[in-house]
């Protein structure tokens, strides 16, 4: 019986937090996958001489393990959980304040290419947000699976 409920839980999910769910999972797996390729194809004697500076190195660990969370965040969010709904609006919350961030600092340097690709990213994350937030049919089914 209990496996029964998972099971309808999953299929109650609107189709718009099924895709943002696989947007988080699939998004940041290739990630993962690129930045695990880069390390791989790096070559071992700069590692080992260290003219990779520490902190890139520190930073690539911290970018991965970042991403392993949105994953699981990702695939919460397909399961049902709540608190992923949540964790998704704060961090689309950060991501708008970021990319705003980067807007304005690349206008003043005068580096306008990436303007459009980030105003974009603003926009889906304001998307995101809004329909988590917002949506009747997410309310229930999120209503319905709140323990």
């Amino acid at each position: 019986m209990a496996k029964k409920k998972k099971q309808e839980k999953v299929k109650e999910l609107p189709l718009g937090v099924k895709i943002i769910a696989m947007w988080y999972y699939a998004i940041y797996s290739a990630f993962i996958v690129v930045l695990l390729m880069i390390i791989i194809l790096m070559p071992a004697h700069k590692i080992l001489l260290s003219e990779i500076p520490i902190t890139w190195i520190l930073t690539l660990i911290f970018i991965i393990a970042l991403d392993g969370l949105l994953i699981f965040v990702g695939i919460s969010l397909w399961r049902g959980k709540n608190w992923a709904r949540v964790s998704i609006i704060t961090l689309s919350i950060l991501i708008i304040v970021f990319l705003a961030y980067i807007i304005f600092d690349t206008i003043e340097a005068s580096l306008r290419d990436d303007v459009i690709l980030y105003t974009i990213g603003i926009f889906i994350n304001v998307f995101v947000i809004a329909y988590l937030v917002f949506s009747n049919e997410v309310k229930k089914a999120f209503r319905k699976n709140v323990k």
